[in-house]
């Protein structure tokens, strides 16, 4: 079992991965026929609307001291999520792939959004 130490060191990492691709995409729209910049800042935007929310959300949510497998499963699924939307933008990634990516990484946030406020219900 993981404790909570191992858990925020997975968080930082995994924040760190989804920064690092943020700042890779802009990268990207340097190189126009790869990607163009009207792809890369749409995908930039879309980062910033979804990556905020979860660092949050992720940050309290392990405040909560939840089951290591789930909250780490949790982390990982958010971060594939987001980089399958981030190819789509750039590659020919089927609409349909990044759809379901897009709610997988809502239904992530959502999930410890929920579990927060269900821990946190007795201060309301």
């Amino acid at each position: 079992m993981a404790c909570v130490s191992e858990l925020m060191s997975s968080y930082n990492l995994y924040s760190a991965i989804l920064a690092l691709k943020l700042l890779g995409l802009a990268a990207l729209s340097t190189i126009q026929p790869f990607c163009t910049p009207d792809k890369a800042i749409r995908a930039s935007v879309s980062d910033l609307k979804h990556l905020t929310p979860f660092w949050v959300i992720a940050a309290v949510y392990l405040a909560t001291n939840p089951n290591p497998v789930t909250a780490l499963t949790l982390l990982r699924t958010f971060v594939v999520a987001r980089i399958v939307i981030a190819l789509g933008y750039v590659l020919q990634v089927p609409r349909k792939i990044t759809d379901c990516a897009s709610c997988v990484s809502f239904l992530v946030t959502g999930y410890m959004g929920g579990a927060v406020v269900y821990y946190y219900r007795n201060s309301l």
